[in-house]
């Protein structure tokens, strides 16, 4: 499970069952930079998908954070852009509001991993077996949306 939370609401948003479920807990604030949480969060799911493993992405209303870290994963495993990660997501989760900071951050990670050119044998081959994954049965990724 990913928790996505805000710094306060950590005393109401709370990890349980961490002895047969693994978490990765992201507090955020309004002014926290999310860009260099993405890897994070991508290294999770990926661990847990390659290990046939199911993934819950999840905040307080799941309406804004835990989407955008859903769209910043599909879209640094596939070919598809910000927009469209947007747009497969709300298909799913219809109530997805992005607040306009968060957008401006993910359009700018979707530049950033469209820069990254040269990659190590050992990224291509995760990220070839994400995408073999995603081929196989494109719906995997509804195991990752709250």
């Amino acid at each position: 499970i990913v928790c996505i939370r805000l710094r306060e609401e950590a005393s109401v948003i709370h990890n349980n069952h961490q002895d047969i479920i693994k978490y990765l807990t992201i507090d955020i604030d309004k002014f926290t930079p999310i860009i260099p949480l993405f890897q994070k969060v991508n290294e999770f799911i990926d661990h847990a998908l390659i290990s046939n493993g199911k993934v819950l992405v999840h905040g307080n209303n799941g309406a804004a954070n835990s989407p955008v870290f859903v769209m910043a994963y599909i879209l640094a495993r596939s070919n598809l852009n910000a927009e469209d990660a947007h747009r497969y997501v709300a298909s799913r989760r219809h109530c997805v509001f992005a607040p306009e900071e968060l957008n401006r951050q993910l359009g700018e990670y979707e530049l950033i991993q469209r820069s990254r050119v040269v990659q190590t044998p050992t990224e291509q081959e995760a990220r070839l077996a994400i995408k073999r994954k995603m081929d196989e049965n494109i719906d995997d990724f509804s195991s990752i949306i709250s």
